[in-house]
């Protein structure tokens, strides 16, 4: 954990909180605000990898700014909220990848939590990473059939000799297959 926001209404929760966090992790670097239009625009500014905020803030609840700071996914944010507010907080916030911690905070829950967030971040991480992969390769191979198909159409080849057409063409010319492709593609497309 290296960028730390924490969120408080109170100057004397948010250094307690300031200290919880240095206590485990002595190497983070800490920012502190008291309300969630702070919350927004640092949040806009930096990139953080941890945000607590301790509800309320003094111009709003505090949700609002949680939901906010959780729209980016490398991002684990910790509600800290009343007891008797909790459940319903939770209901509301739950969905966005928020997690609400009951007021008092105990040590060892808090920890434990602040473990199974980064946890989830960075199986999140990865799967973001997979997605988007596999999205480039969707991308190329679709410009790679398109190219099959202009060859097809044009040069009257079959599928197969197109395929065979591309690899080869890589190859020889020790570019990618997707390269190749769009140059077939800015030949034979503009003859449309």
């Amino acid at each position: 954990m290296e960028n730390v926001l924490i969120a408080a209404a109170n100057e004397k929760t948010a250094q307690a909180l300031t200290e919880l966090i240095l206590s485990r992790y002595p190497a983070a670097a800490v920012l502190t605000t008291d309300n969630g239009a702070s919350v927004r625009r640092m949040c806009l500014e930096r990139s953080f990898d941890f945000v607590m905020i301790s509800m309320p803030l003094k111009d709003e609840q505090g949700a609002e700014a949680a939901i906010h700071a959780a729209a980016d996914l490398n991002v684990g944010v910790i509600l800290i909220v009343r007891a008797e507010y909790a459940e319903d907080i939770s209901a509301k916030v739950s969905d966005y990848g928020v997690f609400v911690i009951e007021k008092p905070i105990h040590r060892p829950f808090f920890f434990s939590a602040a473990r199974f967030i980064m946890t989830a971040q960075n199986k999140v991480s990865g799967l973001v990473k997979e997605a988007e992969t596999l999205k480039n390769k969707m991308s190329e191979l679709s410009v790679i059939s398109r190219a099959k198909c202009a060859l097809m159409e044009y040069l009257l080849m079959s599928e197969k000799q197109a395929h065979r057409y591309i690899e080869k063409q890589a190859m020889d010319m020790r570019v990618t297959r997707l390269k190749v492709a769009e140059n077939i593609l800015k030949t034979y497309e503009r003859q449309v």
